[in-house]
């Protein structure tokens, strides 16, 4: 099946080609007349004409269309942004509550959460105070910080480190 393109500019484009040469060729042979000529020319160019126009309302529709989908993809974004606060601030809700409660786990059936307790990570409370040992130059001073948390974990006090505890989570089953 011939498409809108080819119709338009692929094949008819050649055989208005072709077609303009064996006019000329008839013209010249003087198998036809000048008005002939010029009649069954505009005649194809008209038909060609069509045929572009089609293209570019097609093209127009396109690009409408692909103008639709953008703007229903910023609607979709805004949406699962403002669903995903949503949730976020439930979860941090539910969280405070339990917590309140000295709950670790609630719920029931196939709707239960659990208080999960924060991991240990290393922060840094003073950069400059740290040992050579525990720090990773690179074009800013950086903390190694898995360096300092084996370390601490291994019974060493690090000046300018401790470990301290993440915010607790709520783990959705």
């Amino acid at each position: 099946m011939t498409t809108l393109y080819e119709l338009a500019f692929g094949e008819l484009t050649d055989e208005l080609i072709a077609a303009q040469r064996d006019l000329t060729e008839l013209l010249g042979n003087e198998v036809i007349s000048e008005e002939e000529y010029d009649d069954t020319l505009a005649a194809m160019l008209d038909q060609h004409k069509v045929k572009t126009v089609g293209v570019i309302a097609h093209i127009k529709n396109l690009n409408a269309e692909a103008a639709l989908y953008k703007a229903e993809i910023d609607r979709l974004q805004k949406r699962l942004k403002a669903a995903s606060k949503s949730a976020e601030f439930y979860n941090d809700y539910l969280l405070n509550q339990m917590n309140k409660l000295k709950q670790s786990e609630a719920g029931e059936g196939v709707h239960t959460c659990k208080v999960k307790k924060g991991s240990k990570r290393c922060e840094i409370t003073d950069l400059f105070a740290l040992d050579a040992n525990y720090k990773t130059v690179k074009s800013t001073v950086v903390a190694d910080k898995v360096a300092i948390t084996r370390a601490i974990k291994a019974g060493e006090t690090i000046k300018g480190a401790a470990l301290v505890s993440g915010p607790d989570t709520l783990k959705i089953n």
